[in-house]
């Protein structure tokens, strides 16, 4: 009987350790989980910070890009009529 009361005994103890790794098996999945929550939410962030300043910098090229070309455009015309202009010169000379 008193065996039996030992081997009980120390079944209970073996459950009871199983239990407690379990359990911190289960808390160190958590807390793995939640870091990697937190590593993503930081990431997402990092992400949506560097689309917006590529956005605002493609908006400020863009508009750059339209300067230059309305520039380019006024510069052509203007380059067109010195060159009538000359050649209207040179016809009076």
């Amino acid at each position: 009987m008193a065996r039996s009361v030992e081997v009980f005994k120390e079944s209970l103890l073996g459950t009871r350790e199983l239990e407690r790794e379990k359990e911190l098996e289960r808390q160190r999945k958590e807390e793995k989980h939640a870091t990697m929550e937190k590593r993503t939410a930081k990431f997402s962030t990092c992400i949506e910070e560097i689309v917006d300043t590529v956005s605002i910098a493609s908006a400020e090229l863009n508009t750059t890009a339209q300067s230059m070309a309305s520039i380019a455009k006024e510069t052509n015309t203007q380059s067109v009529a010195v060159s009538v202009a000359s050649n209207e010169a040179s016809g009076n000379v």
